[in-house]
């Protein structure tokens, strides 16, 4: 069977994702986006977790997929611009 684990970092700080945000930019683990879920703006990190990418702000958590549903664009990463991380 499968084992499903973190995907290897590679040389560069962030990991592709294999996603891409509404205006088709990569999306990579770190970045910072921003989405919408049941009419709220969030703003959250993407992180690898249970097999999946996933943002999470307060207590709203996103599996992100590929059909873009919730996230609307990336506006920085947890490296250049951790003050957009809201705490």
């Amino acid at each position: 069977g499968w084992i499903l684990s973190r995907p290897p970092r590679h040389d560069k700080e962030d990991f592709f994702t294999s996603l891409h945000d509404k205006h088709e930019k990569e999306i990579y683990e770190g970045d910072i986006l921003e989405g919408e879920i049941a009419g709220k703006k969030i703003t959250g990190e993407v992180f690898w977790e249970t097999a999946c990418y996933r943002m999470k702000q307060d207590d709203i958590d996103i599996m992100l997929g590929h059909d873009k549903q919730n996230v609307r664009r990336v506006i920085g990463n947890i490296y250049e611009n951790p003050e957009r991380i809201k705490q």
